[in-house]
């Protein structure tokens, strides 16, 4: 099934393959080195996070939720390590992120957003 763009679709970064897997209705649809959304909020699920710190086994249970575009101007640092922090974070504050306009997630794995 196709990813449909007036959908949300929820964002992780893969670790095992190095980009972001997009999923829409459970299932992930597309892997891509570069994302861009906007309407965006980001969610850490507090059993996966203390799963993670406990085990130290990586799992999915932190993404970020919006829809798909073509190309935002982001340009804040923004970040999530599920072994120092709580939730997503703006990179230079630490401030929480809950919810930003738009976001673009790069190959590197870094999270740039805009409020």
């Amino acid at each position: 099934m196709p990813l449909d763009a007036s959908r949300p679709a929820e964002v992780y970064l893969n670790l095992n393959q190095g980009g972001w897997s997009i999923r829409q209705d459970g299932r992930v649809q597309d892997w891509r080195q570069e994302v861009a959304l906007k309407d965006v909020t980001f969610t850490v699920r507090p059993a996966g996070r203390d799963r993670v710190r406990q085990d130290g086994h990586k799992q999915v249970h932190a993404w970020i939720k919006g829809l798909l575009v073509e190309e935002v101007a982001a340009s804040v640092p923004a970040r999530y390590n599920p072994l120092d922090c709580d939730t997503f974070l703006i990179r230079a504050t630490r401030e929480p992120l809950v919810r930003v306009r738009e976001a673009r997630l790069t190959r590197t794995g870094q999270l740039l957003n805009r409020r």
